[in-house]
């Protein structure tokens, strides 16, 4: 699948997989539901796309725009937001994005509903360029310099998890 992306001028620019799940003891016995989400975002040409994947149950696609998206299939249900994002020449900047992740089953005839705040973050672009005036780099632009070389690339996207910057 990557490779036909590819193939299509897609670029993928960042993804992430949550998975949670939610147990349950009935007469000694546990009992448990797995609840999974997959995010990616994609580039092609001067359009950005974000791909939903919820479990093994469905895969949805939406343009990128402010605000939120919520679908549900089978037991498994999502809510993605686009909170904030900035494009400048063609390339996203930065984007912030949220997710919630539910489920709601009957296990042995008790109904569980969960729901798990499984993202709050910004992925940012981080380019070489804008680190070759540092004199001393953070801690933060060592390792993005170093995710740079691993992956032979002039940029990378850098996942900023928002809990900790509060």
């Amino acid at each position: 699948m990557e490779n036909q992306e590819l193939a299509l001028g897609r670029r993928l620019i960042w993804k992430q997989k949550f998975k949670e799940e939610v147990c349950v003891r009935i007469f000694g016995a546990k009992e448990c539901a797995t609840a999974e989400l997959e995010l990616k975002l994609y580039q092609e040409g001067t359009k950005f796309t974000l791909v939903v994947r919820l479990g093994s149950l469905a895969t949805f696609t939406y343009g990128l725009k402010l605000g939120c998206v919520s679908e549900s299939k089978g037991p498994l249900s999502f809510e993605v937001c686009v909170k904030d994002f900035k494009i400048e020449n063609g390339k996203l900047v930065s984007i912030r994005l949220t997710a919630e992740l539910c489920i709601g089953i009957k296990l042995l005839g008790i109904k569980i509903e969960e729901c798990w705040d499984v993202l709050d973050a910004t992925i940012q672009l981080f380019t070489l360029n804008s680190f070759r005036t540092l004199q001393e780099p953070s801690i933060l632009e060592e390792s993005v310099i170093e995710a740079m070389e691993e992956h032979n690339s002039e940029e990378i996207y850098v996942q900023i998890d928002n809990k900790h910057l509060k």
